[in-house]
């Protein structure tokens, strides 16, 4: 996708192209996963410099005048500790540049299999590695999407690797509705993700991911009312157990106080107009138990605060 959202020739706000070029990011989504990341840890021991000479490498030349607005728009003075031309950094990657996006050029040569096209974003990946460092991790729910790839996904190892620099929105909404019907939503359970809220320019709440995040697919995707479809994915951190599709009965003690005071259960209605009642997503064999309301089956529901009964499997052929 990469820039054409920024040089489009139809006029807009400045508020909706970044609001537009976040979306963009968000649904820029490698399909196909590599085995191992062109940057290690050894090529980000550089020396930390201003923003300016972090870029100075890049060819073409990135315009002194986006360096310039990134400076004077950051947020700045940061309550995580971070210089100037860090935030900066932060700030300049989710810029919109008239020709040149910074996020585009950096990840195409991310994705390229060369590794002298990634010489030259050393000195820079170094500032805004230690930039991102500062910022807090994020460990809930987080969500990405991308154009109907859901036959690619089916074929592909459940075990991913990022290559590039990812973005990700703590809200789907935004992102399902600018993909349409033909969605499919990721659904991330994040660990590393850094909460850059603040510091983008992003009207969202913007999670960045670095490069090189290996991700499972927790089993298989599901099918939406409207026909799109959600994946889940858990950072390679934390992957869990084998997983099977089976129902998990609540405890047998469980009242329904302590089901409204300890739980995110509601009712089946609350999720009956956007999940179809022939999806299923897998349950774990381990952790928390659910319970069992009357005579219905109650499975896990991938938007955070819901669960969702009375469903059959769905296999996609």
């Amino acid at each position: 996708m990469g820039c054409s959202l920024c040089c489009g020739k139809k006029e807009v706000s400045d508020a909706e192209r970044n609001r537009l070029f976040a979306l963009d990011r968000f649904t820029d989504v490698d399909i196909y996963s590599r085995k191992t990341s062109l940057i290690n840890a050894s090529d980000l021991m550089k020396p930390l410099v201003s923003l300016e000479l972090a870029l100075d490498f890049i060819i073409p030349k990135i315009d002194s005048h986006y360096i310039e607005k990134a400076k004077n728009s950051c947020h700045f003075p940061s309550e995580h500790g971070l210089t100037h031309d860090e935030s900066a950094a932060i700030y300049v990657y989710t810029l919109r540049l008239d020709e040149y996006c910074v996020y585009d050029r950096l990840n195409q040569s991310l994705r390229s299999e060369n590794q002298s096209q990634i010489t030259p974003w050393l000195m820079y990946l170094t500032l805004l590695k230690s930039a991102l460092d500062k910022l807090p991790n994020v460990t809930k729910p987080i969500w990405r999407g991308m154009h109907d790839h859901i036959r690619i996904l089916k074929e592909m190892n459940p075990d991913i690797m990022w290559c590039t620099m990812s973005s990700a929105s703590t809200t789907y909404a935004a992102i399902q509705d600018y993909l349409g019907s033909d969605a499919t939503l990721l659904r991330i359970d994040s660990i590393t993700g850094k909460n850059a809220m603040g510091y983008t320019t992003s009207v969202f709440d913007e999670v960045l991911l670095w490069p090189g995040t290996r991700l499972h697919m927790d089993g298989a995707p599901v099918m939406m009312a409207d026909g799109s479809y959600v994946v889940c994915l858990v950072e390679m951190a934390n992957c869990p157990s084998p997983l099977s599709y089976i129902e998990k009965p609540f405890e047998r003690n469980s009242t329904k106080a302590s089901i409204k005071k300890h739980s995110p259960l509601q009712s089946t209605l609350h999720c009956s107009s956007v999940l179809s009642t022939y999806s299923l997503l897998p349950i774990r064999l381990s952790g928390k138990r659910l319970p069992t309301v009357s005579n219905e089956k109650h499975f896990f529901c991938p938007f955070p605060g819901h669960y969702y009964s009375s469903v059959l499997q769905f296999s996609i052929t």
